[in-house]
Order: structure tokens, then C-alpha cells, then sequence
């Protein structure tokens, strides 16, 4: 698409102006008129032009979610929710407006409540939904030490609707592993390979891998069960070699190369 200049889509402004039959009918152009300014990051000129014509179509919900991306675009991420919210008011069927709305607040540090209720009411449009499902996690994030217990509720709660995601997965054990469960990490990871291979995921791999030698960094100096501490060596030079394969199909030469020299590191631990 041609990009226009600010003097052309002024020009074609003022002649679809000149030739309206009435103030009315000039007020209603002012859609076509605001996505025209729009495109040329003209955003002052697009919203009187829309504020124009919501003067006498205040209740079309496609001009409120337009007034919405300006807004957005201008970092006004106050304004740019309340016309998102009014577009939904006026028609409720916009789920994806719903999720965006819940992002924006979200990728925003929004502090109050409402990123909470857009989430849960987006999660609830969106039953299984990754993005949903990210955003919910994100607020317990939020939430420090408070929020682990219901984040490992959720991620739990989730993974049993889908035991193959791989970053449900991952995430689970990264959970595990900051507050220092490193057992329970290794167990999970041992579970999952039920459900994910190693070596069906180059970050899955790596995950397993982390795991796996933060576990038996820890146990270095204890006096561990010797046929377990053999089965996690064992699925430790496994995800290795998966490793190196993943590496060498999907990566350059020196990165397959750094991956073959640490599976060969390994056998000299």
C-alpha cells in the first residue's frame, strides 16, 4: 500500500468535505477521515476527526475501539482502556477486545483491581487460552511469596487439561527450582517425559538439562541413594545427547559445537 502524505490526505479531505451535502454527512466522513491521519501517525487530526463524528454516532462501538488505538499509540494507556471499555459496552461480543484489554493493563503495572477483573473475565471467555493463561500468571507473579502457592495451584490445575505444554512445563519446574525444590523438580521432569520427550523441545532440553545439574550439584557433598543419583546421571547425559541432536538440526556450528563439548564434559565429571 502506498503510503500518503499529510498534504495529499489533506487535499482528499477538504474535496470529500466540499462535496458532502450537509454538516451531517460531513460529520459522518470523519471515520474514513481519522484512519487516513492515522496511517501518517497524524494522531491529534485523527481523533478530532473521530470525536467528529462520534458527535452524531456515539454509539458505534467500532469508533470507540479505533479511538482506542490512537490513544494507544499515543501511550495514553488511561484513555485508551476507558474507549475500549465503551466499545465493549456497546458490543459485547468483542472477545478479543476483552483479552486486550486485560493485557494492556497488565503489560502496564495497572495497580488497582481492574487488571484483575479484565483477566478473569478474559480467562473465563478464553478456557485454556495461553495468552489468559499467562495473564493470570503474570498477576500472581505480582503477588511475591503470596502468590506461589496459588501460581503452583494453577500451573498444576492447567497442566491437567494440557500435560503436554511445554511451557506449562517449564514453568512448573522453574517454580520448583526457585524456591529451592530441586527433588520435586527433578520428579516432574522425570513425569513429564511420559508426555514430552526430551527431545521434542530445544527449551524443554534445556530446562531438563539445568535441572538435572543443579540436582546433582546439590547433592555433590551428601551422601546420596548411589542408584539414583546413577538414574538422574543417566537422564542427565540422555538430555544431553538430546541436546546436541536439537542443536545440530536447528542452531549454527558453534552453537551444535558448545553443546557437543559439554555432553563430552560430562563423561569426564
Amino acid at each position: 500500500m502506498v503510503r500518503r502524505t499529510k498534504p495529499e490526505v489533506e487535499r482528499y479531505v477538504a474535496s470529500v468535505q466540499a462535496a458532502a451535502s450537509s454538516p451531517r454527512e460531513r460529520s459522518l466522513k470523519g471515520f474514513l477521515f481519522a484512519k487516513l491521519y492515522f496511517e501518517i501517525q497524524e494522531y491529534e487530526l485523527a481523533k478530532r476527526y473521530l470525536s467528529i463524528y462520534l458527535s452524531v454516532q456515539e454509539r458505534d462501538p467500532k469508533a470507540h475501539r479505533f479511538l482506542g488505538q490512537v490513544y494507544e499509540a499515543q501511550d495514553n494507556i488511561e484513555k485508551a482502556f476507558g474507549c475500549y471499555k465503551r466499545s465493549v459496552e456497546l458490543n459485547p461480543m468483542q472477545k478479543d477486545l476483552v483479552l486486550k484489554m486485560a493485557e494492556l493493563l497488565c503489560s502496564n503495572d495497572i495497580a488497582d483491581g481492574r487488571a484483575k477483573y479484565w483477566v478473569e473475565k478474559a480467562a473465563r471467555l478464553f478456557p485454556g487460552n495461553p495468552a489468559a493463561y499467562r495473564l493470570k500468571e503474570q498477576l500472581l507473579e505480582r503477588k511475591g511469596e503470596d502468590g506461589w502457592n496459588q501460581l503452583f495451584d494453577m500451573i498444576q490445575a492447567e497442566l491437567c487439561a494440557r500435560p503436554d505444554d511445554i511451557y506449562l512445563n517449564i514453568r512448573l519446574v522453574a517454580l520448583y527450582r526457585s524456591n529451592n525444590r530441586l527433588r520435586d523438580a527433578v520428579l516432574h521432569c522425570q513425569e513429564a517425559e511420559k508426555k514430552i520427550p526430551v527431545d521434542s523441545s530445544l527449551e524443554w532440553c534445556s530446562c531438563v538439562i539445568k535441572t538435572l545439574e543443579e540436582y546433582l550439584e546439590s547433592v555433590r557433598d551428601l551422601e546420596p541413594d548411589k542408584n539414583d543419583w546413577r538414574a538422574i546421571k543417566k537422564d542427565h547425559l540422555l538430555a544431553y545427547s538430546s541436546l546436541v541432536k536439537l542443536t545440530l538440526a536447528s542452531r549454527d556450528v558453534c552453537e551444535s559445537r558448545g553443546a557437543l563439548e559439554s555432553l563430552i564434559a560430562c563423561f569426564t565429571l
